[in-house]
Order: C-alpha cells, then sequence, then structure tokens
C-alpha cells in the first residue's frame, strides 16, 4: 500500500505522468515460517480445515495464515489513460492516509483507532467528507 500512496503523490504532484507500482510478499521460506511459528504468529485450530483458517476479521482469529502473492497496477492520470484510449478505466485515487500501530506485531489495537486516522487522513487530502 505504501508504493501506491507513493506512486499516487508522485503523479498527483506533476512527477509522473504514470507508474508502474505493486509488491510481493515472500514468506512461505525457511526463514520467515520458523520466526512466526515460534513466538505463535500462526493460527493452530483450523490446521485440520486450511480452507476456513484465514479468518482476519473473525473475532475467535488466533493467528495469521502465511502465503505468496503479489499483484502490480499502472496508476496514471486520466489524461494518460485518455490519450492511450485505454478500454476500462478501474478507479479513482483521491487521497491516501498511512499510521503506524506499535501495539502488536501481528494486529492493530482493538480500538481500531490506527486505521481510523489513516482513513481519515486519506478522506482529508481527497476532499472526501466522512459522511
Amino acid at each position: 500500500m505504501m508504493a501506491l500512496g507513493q506512486a499516487f503523490r508522485l503523479i498527483r504532484d506533476g512527477y509522473m505522468d504514470k507508474m508502474i507500482v505493486g509488491g510481493l510478499d515472500y514468506n512461505c521460506n525457511q526463514n520467515v515460517l520458523p520466526g512466526m511459528d515460534s513466538f505463535g504468529a500462526l493460527s493452530r485450530t483450523h490446521n485440520h480445515d486450511p480452507e476456513n483458517a484465514a479468518r482476519p476479521f473473525d473475532v475467535d482469529r488466533d493467528g495469521t495464515i502465511l502465503s505468496d502473492g503479489g499483484a502490480f497496477i499502472l496508476l496514471e492520470t486520466e489524461e494518460s489513460a485518455l490519450k492511450r484510449n485505454a478500454p476500462q478505466i478501474y478507479g479513482e485515487i483521491s487521497g491516501y492516509g498511512q499510521t503506524n500501530d506499535a501495539h502488536n506485531m501481528l494486529k492493530p489495537h482493538d480500538n481500531g483507532l490506527g486505521i481510523l486516522a489513516a482513513m481519515l487522513e486519506a478522506m482529508k487530502e481527497g476532499d472526501i467528507h466522512p459522511s
């Protein structure tokens, strides 16, 4: 998300017309898995039912599920997309917010104030009222 936010700002501020932006996670390896397991970060209650193990918003969530993945997109100005006759414009970024929460290595504080602060920052930058 940080890469997307930085690309958004570089384009918005006129430094770039378009950027390929994205990221990846490579967690399923001999260095990350044992470390995550050693401090109890991995879910242990759903090993028999892996399809239902990843429950990031469940009140009974007991840990994380590691996987590998990545995505990259072309982020550009509307003018650039129209100039190249883009067949589809999928969305618009009007603001970006970022915060840090040192409550826990794996999850934000239960009060949600860090997430709320990031959303409010993005709405303020995008001139969007919370209502």
